[in-house]
């Protein structure tokens, strides 16, 4: 079992211990803060490549920041994150603006995998809505990506 670490100064200290919770193997879920960006993202993404962890950036279509600067999604899957989009984003739970970024990421196929982040009935009961993905395949694609980890 395993949740998200948040992208922080305190997660350097967990990855020299190697006392990560992984998803499967070495995968390690992660998020950052909606506001901003760590000043130290990407030492905190080497540091954790370096230490055998593969990054996999939760909820990636959440962070407002990144909307306006979209070559920044690039940049992280370039230097090897892995994308997981939240299945409630798809159905307009988080706003049309979420909807449309996740969708501008399934369109540039970077998202790798999905999760789900249901903490409450509340959520649950949002799956009922619509999927308002302009391109369900890709998203597909993503969901039965989720094998790996099975």
């Amino acid at each position: 079992y395993a949740s998200e670490y948040m992208l922080d100064g305190s997660l350097l200290k967990r990855i020299e211990e190697k006392s990560l919770l992984t998803l499967k193997d070495n995968y390690v879920l992660v998020e950052m803060s909606f506001i901003s960006a760590p000043n130290d993202l990407y030492e905190i993404i080497f540091q954790l490549q370096l230490n055998n962890y593969m990054p996999v950036l939760a909820h990636p279509e959440r962070y407002g920041f990144l909307f306006k600067n979209f070559e920044e999604y690039h940049k992280l899957k370039k230097v090897g994150c892995k994308f997981q989009i939240n299945l409630l984003s798809t159905t307009g739970y988080y706003g049309k603006d979420v909807v449309e970024i996740s969708n501008k990421l399934l369109e540039n196929d970077l998202i790798d995998i999905v999760g789900s982040d249901i903490h409450s009935q509340k959520h649950i009961n949002h799956f009922k809505e619509k999927v308002k993905i302009r391109e369900p395949e890709k998203l597909k694609k993503a969901i039965e990506a989720n094998k790996i980890f099975s």
